[in-house]
Order: C-alpha cells, then sequence, then structure tokens
C-alpha cells in the first residue's frame, strides 16, 4: 500500500513539472503575438494627420447618405448650394426687362433681398425657369426676376422711339421719330454758347449724351423739359480735377445708372432745361435751351422721362 502511494506521489509530481514547463511558452507566444502587433499600431498612429482627416470625411458622408436613405430627401451639396453663382458667363439666352424698376432678388418669391432695380431694355442672361421665377444673370450678379417682367425680344418704349438732337452751332433743335425727322425749330442758348458747360453760372450750354430726367407742367417758362446734365463723363471729369467728391460722383453716377434726375447742386451747375419763352429772341438764357411755346406743346407731349437728347457743338 505504502509502495503504491509513493508511486501514485511521484506521478502528480511528474505532471504538476510537467505543466509548469509549458507555461512559458505560451507566455511567450502571446507575447509575440501582441508586439507583432504594435508595428501596425505605430503606423496607424503616425498617419492621423491625412488618414485620420479622411475617415472622418468618409463617416461624414456616410451618415449624411444613410440619412438621405432613410428619408427618402436629397440634402444639397455645398457645390450645388452654390452652382448658380458659377455658371458660366455665356451659358444662357439673351434676353430683356420689360417694365420699369424691376425687382432683381437674390431668391425667388416676393420676400427675397433686391440685389437691383432693372428698367425696360435692360439685358440680362437667362439661365433656366424654377416655376413663375426666371434664374438670370445680371453683370456679375446671379439672381432671380418673375417671368412675366422678361421679353425675348428687344422692348421698345415711347421714349426710345422719340430723340431730340440739338445742333448748337445752327441754332437748331432736331425731333425725331421712329428713325424719321419730323420737325426742325429754332432755339436760343445760354448767354456764353460757345463751349461745354463745366461749372455753375458760366453761361454754357452742356454738349453730350443726355436723357430727360423730369418733366415740369407748370415752369417758369411755360413747360419744360429736364435735362440729365451733368452725365457720367461730366461728374468723371470733375473728380479728376478735384472740384467734386466722391460722394458727389457717386450720387450722380447712380442717378444716371438709374435714369433719374442727377444732382443739379454742385459746383458742374445744373439745372439745364429745354423750356418755352422763345426760341428766336436770341441767347437769353443761363444755360437752358429755348424754343417758342408752340414748339414746347410738341416736345412735351411727344417726350417722355428717358427720351435720348444728344447736344452737338
Amino acid at each position: 500500500m505504502s509502495v503504491f502511494l509513493t508511486a501514485l506521489l511521484l506521478l502528480c509530481l511528474v505532471i504538476a513539472l510537467s505543466g509548469c514547463s509549458g507555461a512559458p511558452e505560451s507566455t511567450a507566444s502571446a507575447d509575440t503575438a501582441v508586439i507583432g502587433t504594435l508595428p501596425e499600431m505605430g503606423a496607424s498612429t503616425v498617419l492621423t494627420d491625412d488618414s485620420d482627416s479622411e475617415n472622418k470625411e468618409n463617416s461624414t458622408a456616410g451618415s449624411t447618405e444613410e440619412m438621405t436613405a432613410s428619408t427618402g430627401e436629397t440634402t444639397p451639396t455645398a457645390a450645388e448650394s452654390t452652382a448658380s453663382s458659377e455658371i458660366p458667363a455665356g451659358s444662357g439666352v439673351p434676353c430683356w426687362i420689360n417694365g420699369k424698376h424691376v425687382n432683381f432678388r437674390k431668391a425667388p418669391g416676393a420676400e427675397g433681398e433686391i440685389l437691383a432695380r432693372l428698367d425696360r431694355g435692360t439685358e440680362i442672361e437667362k439661365l433656366r425657369e424654377e416655376g413663375e421665377w426666371l434664374l438670370v444673370r445680371y453683370g456679375e450678379e446671379v439672381g432671380y426676376i418673375h417671368k412675366d417682367y422678361v421679353s425675348d425680344t428687344l422692348p421698345e418704349t415711347e421714349a426710345e422711339k422719340v430723340r431730340i438732337i440739338v445742333k448748337k452751332s445752327e441754332r437748331k433743335l432736331e425731333l425725331w421719330e421712329d428713325g424719321a425727322l419730323t420737325g426742325t425749330y429754332s432755339i436760343g442758348l445760354g448767354f456764353s454758347p460757345v463751349g461745354h458747360k463745366s461749372a455753375e453760372g458760366d453761361g454754357r450750354t452742356p454738349e453730350g449724351e443726355y436723357y430727360v430726367c423730369m418733366k415740369n407742367g407748370k415752369s417758369d417758362y411755360y413747360l419744360s423739359l429736364g435735362v440729365s446734365y451733368p452725365n457720367k463723363e461730366d461728374a468723371a471729369a470733375a473728380l479728376r480735377e478735384g472740384r467734386i467728391s466722391q460722394a458727389a460722383y457717386d450720387r450722380i453716377a447712380s442717378a444716371n445708372d438709374w435714369g433719374e434726375r442727377p444732382d443739379w447742386y454742385t459746383p458742374l451747375g445744373g439745372e439745364i432745361m429745354i423750356h418755352g419763352g422763345g426760341g428766336s429772341r436770341g441767347d437769353w438764357t443761363a444755360g437752358c435751351i429755348a424754343v417758342d411755346n408752340a414748339v414746347m406743346d410738341i416736345l412735351f407731349y411727344r417726350c417722355e422721362v428717358g427720351t435720348r437728347i444728344t447736344i452737338l457743338p
């Protein structure tokens, strides 16, 4: 019995010793596996600046796509939201404004911010239709105009059908309608008629391209049509010479752009009119263009605000 117990104890001791000798091998194998993965982890850490940001972008894109798929809606990208402002110039169809002071808006609808107000005959570029609104380009801006105020052909206004040409040296005013000369009338000029007006009180009648900027049915000289002096060229010359400020130039330029009456109260002078009182009395005005009252009846009836006036030396 003692021999059997002794043999059993020896067997247990052998088994125990055998188990201890296997433990280091297993530990070493596990440590090797862990150490073997360290270079991969290290490489991933080193690439964090590039690959990590890409992963974030991909993750964000993936979540957007998943959300879009789940809702069935399309989420506009930044590129799509700015696509309208990046449409190449010349890619649309030429059109023209057919209305007065038509609103050019940043977004479709009456609540859209007004970028500018455009007058009849202003050329724009139609890019596409969006319901009742047109996406158009005007200059460098892209915006919206209601399609009721856009024409595929250049609209002709009443003002554009009529034109006044003044020939100072001949003391004649010509009235043109639909491209035909319909009347030639005698005129009187300022008390210093030779040369272009450039200053208040110089007694000269301006020379250049202007338009009717107002109509006065209660003039001291029967009836009158306002001449849009000074124009942008007049104002630019005065600005270069230091006779008016930048602010004054901007006011004059803006009025001319909008077809309105420019600032008449600067060192350049103003209030140049075509008026009645007599066109055969010589040069008696302060710079205005005088005609007989019967002629003024014709001009006042025929000419609208915006009618072109060309004054030649």
